[in-house]
């Protein structure tokens, strides 16, 4: 090959090396722009999930077998007709009945009659906070202390049907009376008519007393037909609200 025409390959041949390199130095140079993050997509607040509500501990002194059921007279209960529940301080139930009164504490049922046959149909029940239970009957009220009934004078003859204790205790009766308990000397409990005269109906019949509540300082006592009365020492009115 002639000199000259071997010259111009080489030269032609370096000058396309040079543009090659020109070329990927330029191309090396360039930083290529990073690809743009993905965004989180908005989501929506989390739904609190709904607060469950606990579950009750086991009541102290009682032992809780049932979570859901039924307590009748095929589980020892002394009638099928309730008409007063309370709870004492150690977790047990009390049921009075038209046969009895009735403690369950959660595994057995022990039946009681707090003074004779006669006072078998129970009416009304209310627990002191000193843990004492109150008892009110068709024939007198009874207060059990933990080893057996104590009858309050006075009540005798007189179906009780409603109890409030707070500063004293007071009893409503089916004979339209409200009578206040006090002790007196020896630990005996009376009861004593706060007013002298029976609340009666328009017939001239006396009104069962169906609750009794203290309110702003004042005895309420409901009655069955002639509404609510305001009950104070020696004197009775009518409930205006």
């Amino acid at each position: 090959m002639p000199t000259s025409m071997f010259q111009k390959i080489v030269s032609a041949t370096g000058f396309h090396f040079v543009l090659i390199l020109f070329v990927l130095a330029g191309l090396l140079a360039q930083t290529p722009a990073p690809s743009p993050l993905p965004q989180p997509s908005p989501t929506a607040s989390p739904t609190p999930s709904p607060t469950r509500a606990p579950s009750p501990t086991p009541l102290p002194g009682a032992q809780n077998f049932h979570q859901w059921g039924s307590i009748t007279v095929f589980n020892g209960l002394p009638s099928d007709s309730v008409r007063a529940i309370a709870q004492t301080p150690d977790g047990v139930m009390w049921f009075g009945t038209d046969n009895g009164l009735a403690r369950f504490d959660g595994r057995r049922v022990e039946n009681f009659s707090p003074g004779g046959s006669e006072t078998n149909q129970v009416l009304a029940l209310k627990t002191a906070s000193s843990g004492e239970l109150w008892v009110g009957t068709r024939s007198g009220a009874f207060v059990y202390f933990g080893n057996g009934f104590q009858a309050v004078v006075g009540t005798g003859k007189l179906g009780v049907t409603a109890i409030v204790l707070s500063r004293e205790g007071f009893l409503g009766t089916d004979t339209g009376l409200v009578l206040r308990v006090q002790t007196e000397a020896g630990g005996t409990l009376a009861a004593t008519p706060m007013f002298p005269d029976a609340l009666r109906a328009d017939d001239g019949n006396a009104l069962a007393i169906s609750s009794l509540i203290e309110y702003d300082g004042k005895l309420l006592a409901g009655t069955t037909g002639r509404g609510v009365f305001v009950v104070g020492d020696g004197s009775v009115s009518e409930f205006r609200s």
